[in-house]
């Protein structure tokens, strides 16, 4: 037994069969798209060699959509702060 197709797919499969309801579906289908689309826009890479693999892999991705993620500059223990380095106040 097949498994049941995707929403997206048997409703074109239906516009294919009944093209009466054409006028109807098409609208739906292309609403979809592009809803699926914008939720695919931004990426966030842990690094910038993982970003530059990524966008060599997809040449038409747009850089400006993508970015590394940021990461946060630790305070060694001892600089500006008081405690062992342990996090410990003395």
């Amino acid at each position: 037994m097949r498994c049941p197709l995707p929403l997206f797919h048997q409703i074109v499969r239906l516009a294919q069969e009944k093209p009466e309801l054409r006028p109807f579906l098409l609208p739906l289908l292309e609403k979809a798209r592009t809803a699926s689309v914008q939720e695919r826009v931004a990426v966030e890479f842990p690094n910038q060699k993982a970003l530059d693999k990524y966008l060599k892999a997809h040449p038409k991705a747009d850089p400006k959509n993508h970015s590394v993620k940021r990461q946060d500059k630790k305070r060694p223990a001892g600089k500006g702060t008081k405690g062992d380095g342990f996090g410990l106040q003395s």
